[in-house]
């Protein structure tokens, strides 16, 4: 029987693992509608294809940055990224990836 707020055990893994964060479900869904919605017009954010975002370089994340700034999903990218603590690549502007951590 599951019960709120208990941990869950998995065959992979002998230490148990929290539920996930409703906040950062919540925050996911809502940046995947946002990308759907911006698919739906043909559009995508300049994060799309590009593994720069998560290059193993933080000169490189830090110069497409920049590029966040006018996209449409800035909002809830970085909504998503600090309600799921990303800790690599860039969100909504901001290299998550702590300095001498590579992805």
């Amino acid at each position: 029987m599951s019960h709120p707020g208990a941990t869950v055990m998995t065959p992979a893994s002998p230490r148990p693992r929290e539920r996930p964060n409703a906040d950062a479900d919540q925050a996911m869904r809502a940046l995947g509608n946002a990308l759907l919605s911006m698919l739906d017009r043909d559009q995508a954010p300049p994060c799309a294809g590009d593994d720069r975002w998560t290059s193993d370089d933080h000169t490189t994340r830090t110069d497409v940055a920049k590029h966040c700034q006018p996209c449409p999903l800035l909002d809830p990218c970085g909504t998503a990224a600090t309600a799921t603590k990303a800790r690599f690549g860039t969100w909504a502007g901001i290299d998550r990836t702590p300095r001498g951590r590579t992805p």
